[in-house]
C-alpha cells in the first residue's frame, strides 16, 4: 500500500514539474530580445560585403567593427561567429557576425564611412518548410502530452491503480517532455534565423600593394607550411616503411629463388 501511495505521489510531482517547467521555461538568450519576424516571413538572409582600405587600418577597421558588434550584443543581438586578421602586417581580414536587421545595417553604414565598398551580395534561403514541420512536431507533442497527463490524473483517482501502468505512464511522459524541448529549440533557433542575419565581411587593402600581398602572404606562413609538410613526411614514412621493409624482403626472395633455377637449370648442361 505504501509502495503504491509513494509511486503515485512521485508521479504527481513528476507531472507537477514538467508542467511548472513548460509553464516557466525562457526561450534561448539569443533569442529572448531578437526582434520577431514579420508575418508570414520565413526567409533566413546571408549578406557577403567585401571593403578596401588603406594597408595601415585594416587591423584598426577590423577591430572597431568587431567592438561596434560586441557593444550591441543585447540591443541586437549581435555575436561574431569568426574573426582573422591574415598577415603579420595585418594585410587583409575577415568577419563573421550575427545580429538583426536593423544591426547589420548600422554596422555597414559605419564600415562604409571608413573603407570603400567593392563587393555586395545578399543570398536567402525559404525555411517555410522546416519551420512548418517544427511547428507541427512541436504541437503534436504537446497534444500528446495533455492526453497522458489527462490519463495520468484519471489513474492517479483510482484506488486499485495497476502499478506498472503508472511506471509506464511516468516513463512515457518524461519521452514526450524530452521531445518537446528538442522542438522547441528547433524551432526558436530557426527561428532566430529569420529574425536576424548573418554578415561576412572582407577587409582588403587599396593600392598597388595588394599585388605583392601574396608574396608577404606566403613569407608569413613559410614557418608553419614548413612544419606541416615536414609532418606529413614523417607521418607517410611511418605508414610506408613497413610496407618497403616487407617489399624489399619479397624482392630479395624472387632474386633468390632465380639465382637458384638458374643454378639448377645450368647444371645439367656443365656434367660430362
Amino acid at each position: 500500500m505504501l509502495r503504491h501511495l509513494f509511486l503515485a505521489l512521485s508521479l504527481i510531482v513528476g507531472l507537477a514539474s514538467c508542467t511548472k517547467y513548460e509553464a516557466n521555461r525562457e526561450p534561448p538568450a539569443s533569442t529572448k530580445n531578437a526582434e520577431p519576424p514579420s508575418p508570414g516571413q520565413t526567409i533566413a538572409y546571408e549578406q557577403y560585403i567585401s571593403v578596401s582600405t588603406e594597408p595601415g587600418r585594416i587591423g584598426a577597421t577590423h577591430r572597431a567593427l568587431q567592438a561596434s558588434c560586441e557593444q550591441a550584443a543585447a540591443a541586437e543581438q549581435c555575436v561574431i561567429l569568426e574573426s582573422e586578421l591574415r598577415g603579420s602586417d595585418a594585410t587583409s581580414a575577415f568577419l563573421k557576425l550575427r545580429a538583426t536587421t536593423a544591426g547589420v545595417a548600422r554596422l555597414m553604414n559605419e564600415l562604409t564611412a571608413k573603407a570603400t565598398l567593392t563587393m555586395q551580395q545578399l543570398r536567402g534561403e525559404e525555411l517555410a518548410a522546416p519551420i512548418g514541420d517544427a511547428r507541427k512536431r512541436l504541437q503534436l507533442s504537446i497534444d500528446y502530452r495533455s492526453r497522458l497527463e489527462a490519463l495520468a490524473g484519471n489513474l492517479g483517482n483510482k484506488s486499485g491503480a495497476d502499478l506498472d501502468s503508472l511506471v509506464r505512464l511516468n516513463h512515457e511522459l518524461a519521452q514526450v517532455q524530452s521531445q518537446i524541448e528538442t522542438a522547441s529549440g528547433e524551432l526558436a533557433r530557426l527561428q532566430e534565423r529569420v529574425a536576424t542575419r548573418i554578415l561576412t565581411v572582407q577587409i582588403d587593402s587599396i593600392g598597388p600593394s595588394r599585388v605583392w600581398a601574396p608574396l608577404g602572404d606566403a613569407f608569413a606562413d613559410f614557418g608553419h607550411d614548413l612544419a606541416g609538410a615536414t609532418g606529413a613526411l614523417i607521418t607517410f614514412l611511418a605508414y610506408a616503411l613497413p610496407w618497403c621493409i616487407v617489399l624489399a624482403g619479397a624482392v630479395w626472395g624472387l632474386l633468390k629463388w632465380r639465382a637458384h633455377r638458374a643454378r639448377r637449370a645450368a647444371a645439367p648442361s656443365a656434367a660430362p
